[in-house]
């Protein structure tokens, strides 16, 4: 009998489910629809996310799909995009328009893969995005840009936006388009349209190969803005690749900007001053940021590390010149004999003469910094605790711009050392 009613119940028990299952299952959506609301839903209507009475925590995506008239594309063929976040009280008519990095494709071959992912593309974009450092929207943070207007443009063409090829380019059978000049024009428009015209302050800036975008656009992004009377200034995060051997002598990165420099013609794009100083054979070098610097009239801050880790990994010890592996400790630790010392010294003398030009101008400033990264203006880590003898990173860039500081050179001569050194 008790087995009996045992089955009762649970024949009872299913048959009670049956009959209620569709409000079971509006009971089982409701917190599941909470937390998708809490985590996609627009900024705009995310309370729980954003502070309601200053700057909005995310940045959201914007495709710019009637830029396609005009040729501005990415390496695909799909439309320019940039994740934008309106500023807010006294930042309504600041704007910081960055641009990503990312690296650069070599080849059409290599450009034809890159094509497939995010960096070739728009189609694989986040809806919003949140980054710390001098994009954060928390006044302790950055006190100085919290409340911006904040463009960050996505990184698509392989060239560090300054391709000019007004072709497609056909490589194993798929079409490729090199338009970093029209993708920047294509932004510009658009955020013109949505009150940069009306800005009193700009920042122009990049990291990596948005950095060296930084010193390639600088200027033409400066002359775009029209004469409003706004600050323009540009900073470059970790975006001064040297033209300098390898430990070995061979000239590793410069073969490979070249074939950048001349597959994307951006021989039509970059600074013409800086062309003028060299013959044709040679115009390629104004690719590089150390010969574009001495030309760029915008007040310039060169951010970037002495020991650039990227740098050492790809131009001044790449793979093919450490085949064993033993500069690794070296680069990322100090672990350094007395010849790789030697080397490193060697390599931080020729990034301070490359930043020289900067150093001895009056409106220019430079935070070259000895701790072994790659990028810092991401990282509100990095941007709050990163320092200089007594000068912290975000109070270096924001007494430059805001013109606070007398002397904007912060130059550190230690030997290279573990980023939480400096913190």
């Amino acid at each position: 009998m008790a087995a009996r009613g045992s089955h009762n119940r649970i024949v009872e028990f299913w048959s009670w489910i049956r009959r209620h299952q569709l409000a079971l299952l509006g009971l089982a959506f409701i917190p599941a629809a909470a937390w998708l609301f809490i985590s996609f839903c627009l900024p705009s209507f995310c309370p729980l996310h954003d502070h309601p009475t200053g700057p909005p925590k995310y940045l959201t995506l914007r495709i710019l799909k009637d830029a396609l008239s005009t040729g501005a594309v990415c390496l695909d063929g799909t439309p320019p995009a940039y994740h934008f976040r309106k500023g807010a009280g006294s930042g309504a008519t600041r704007w910081i328009l960055f641009f990503e990095g990312g690296g650069w494709c070599y080849s059409k071959r290599e450009c034809v893969w890159r094509s497939k992912g995010g960096l070739g593309s728009s189609k694989y974009l986040s809806p919003r995005v949140t980054y710390g450092g001098m994009f954060s929207n928390k006044q302790d943070v950055n006190p100085d840009f919290y409340n911006w207007n904040v463009a960050y443009v996505h990184y698509c063409d392989g060239g560090s936006f300054a391709g000019g090829v007004d072709t497609a380019v056909v490589s194993k059978g798929k079409k490729i388009f090199f338009r970093g000049r029209r993708i920047v024009d294509a932004v510009v428009d658009d955020l013109m349209a949505s009150g940069l015209n009306k800005s009193t302050h700009v920042m122009i800036g990049g990291c990596s190969a948005g950095g060296l975008s930084t010193f390639l656009n600088c200027d033409y992004i400066r002359s775009r803005l029209g004469d409003n009377n706004a600050v323009v200034k540009c900073l470059s995060d970790a975006g001064m690749f040297l033209d300098i051997p390898d430990i070995t002598g061979t000239l590793t990165i410069q073969p490979k900007y070249e074939r950048v420099f001349n597959m994307q013609n951006i021989v039509s794009t970059v600074d013409k001053a800086c062309l003028q100083d060299r013959s044709p054979s040679s115009s390629y070098k104004c690719f590089f940021a150390q010969y574009l610097l001495p030309h760029i009239k915008t007040p310039f801050f060169v951010l970037n590390s002495n020991y650039d880790t990227w740098s050492l990994a790809n131009i001044f010890v790449p793979r093919s010149a450490d085949p064993d592996g033993d500069w690794e400790g070296c680069i990322m630790y100090s672990e350094c004999n007395s010849t790789q010392a030697q080397f490193l010294r060697a390599f931080n003398a020729s990034m301070r003469e490359a930043v020289r030009p900067a150093i001895e101008r009056q409106e220019d400033g430079v935070f070259a910094y000895s701790a072994a990264s790659h990028c810092v203006t991401h990282s509100s880590e990095f941007w709050t605790g990163l320092r200089i003898g007594d000068e912290v990173l975000r109070d270096a860039v924001g007494s430059w711009f805001l013109g606070r500081a007398q002397n904007a050179t912060w130059l550190d001569d230690k030997f290279p050392i573990d980023m939480e050194d400096t913190m």
